[in-house]
C-alpha cells in the first residue's frame, strides 16, 4: 500500500485480507495432514497418553478431524499429528492470535 487510505472500506479490505489468506492455506494443510496422522486410543497405548492432540480439544479440530478421518476420529481418541497437520494447526492458531491482537490494538486506539 502506498500513500494514505482513501476510505474506511479500503482499510477494512486490507485488514481482512491477511487472516483470510491464512485460513485459505491453513485449513487445507490441516485436512491433508490429518489424513496422514495416526489415531491412537489411550487404552491401547497408555505410554502415548501424554503425546498428541485430543480430537475433541476444540470445536474446529473436532469438525475437521471428523471430516478428514471419518469414523476413525472418535471422542476420547488422540491424534499423533503429521508435520503437515501440525503446520496447519499452527497456521490456525497464528491466524486467530493475529486477529485477536489486531482487535485489541483497534480497541486500544479507539478508547
Amino acid at each position: 500500500m502506498r500513500g494514505t487510505v482513501q476510505d474506511r472500506r479500503a482499510l477494512f479490505d486490507v485488514a481482512v485480507a491477511g487472516p483470510l489468506v491464512g485460513l485459505v492455506f491453513a485449513i487445507p494443510a490441516l485436512l491433508i495432514g490429518l489424513q496422514y496422522s495416526t489415531v491412537v486410543t489411550t487404552n491401547a497405548a497408555p505410554e502415548m497418553s501424554h503425546s498428541g492432540v485430543d480430537i475433541g480439544s476444540s470445536f474446529l479440530m473436532a469438525m475437521l478431524s471428523k471430516l478428514a478421518l471419518g469414523s476413525a476420529a472418535a471422542e476420547g481418541h488422540r491424534l499423533i499429528l503429521h508435520p503437515l497437520a501440525f503446520a496447519g494447526w499452527l497456521g490456525l492458531l497464528l491466524t486467530a492470535l493475529t486477529r485477536f491482537l489486531h482487535q485489541m490494538v483497534v480497541c486500544a486506539e479507539a478508547g
